[in-house]
């Protein structure tokens, strides 16, 4: 019997509402008295264990000149503490979700450390670039620390149908040499789809921003045993606007491919 009151305890109940329930249910009716004696409950004490027990409906006082008290059938009393608890965890969930809110629209919130994810291989760097280009519905940002990063061939086959008149395309990159084979014409078929093609004369990193919410930055890998280019991705807010206001920058510095092309003599 001491097992079960234990589990009457673990289910809400005091150790005195446990002790007189267990009782209860050994015969059909008790009396105060008897009932104060067997559970061990003191008689100062019983009379309200009594009463909260048939506020749990647990528990039921047989009318009469005389206070008689019987247990509720033990699937009823249960069925009615199960709803009970349903009940609880109804308003604890939705306080889970009102408290998220609060905590979500925190003043000083600090995201997740977790926010920067770094790919070596140049192979899964392009395809995390694919899905995420895929993916852009308002506006891709471009910077290439060179023209010399323009594979043309690899372009033309595989990227010329590919632009979403819906998007907004802005495409930055450092000079290098834009006389190379290839590279002017991919260049000018860039901007005769839309896309807003510039050069600066000098870029440190390249880096492509989605949308404005992702970032994959490339930076040459100091590890000697490393692939050459590394890929930092990231959705972090913070990083993410540093390295806006950093598109900012160069695109003031820019000229466009027209222009260039202008001041160069080039048709």
């Amino acid at each position: 019997m001491e097992d079960y009151i234990q589990d009457l305890q673990n289910s809400g109940l005091t150790e005195y509402e446990s002790r007189v329930y267990c009782v209860l249910l050994r015969k059909n009716s008790f009396t105060a008295t008897e009932i104060s004696r067997l559970a061990e409950v003191p008689r100062t004490k019983v009379y309200y264990v009594l009463e909260q027990l048939i506020k749990k409906g647990m528990c039921v006082r047989i009318p009469g000149k005389f206070k008689i008290y019987k247990a509720i059938e033990p699937k009823i009393a249960i069925s009615s503490f199960i709803n009970e608890i349903d009940s609880r965890k109804e308003k604890l969930l939705d306080l889970q979700s009102n408290l998220d809110r609060i905590y979500e629209s925190r003043s000083d919130q600090i995201e997740d450390l977790n926010y920067v994810d770094v790919i070596r291989d140049g192979n899964l760097i392009n395809n995390k670039l694919r899905q995420m280009e895929k993916e852009v519905v308002i506006e891709l940002i471009v910077l290439k620390q060179s023209t010399d990063e323009i594979e043309p061939d690899d372009v033309l086959s595989s990227e010329m149908t590919s632009f979403n008149p819906e998007i907004s395309y802005t495409y930055i990159y450092e000079i290098g040499d834009i006389k190379q084979p290839g590279v002017l014409t991919t260049l000018k078929y860039y901007s005769s789809q839309g896309v807003n093609v510039r050069l600066v004369p000098n870029m440190p990193v390249g880096f492509t921003i989605f949308d404005n919410k992702k970032i994959l930055v490339s930076l040459q890998d100091n590890q000697p045993a490393a692939d050459s280019i590394i890929g930092i991705f990231s959705e972090h807010r913070n990083l993410i606007s540093a390295f806006i206001d950093l598109y900012r920058f160069y695109y003031n510095q820019s000229i466009t491919l027209a222009d260039y092309m202008r001041a160069k003599g080039i048709e």
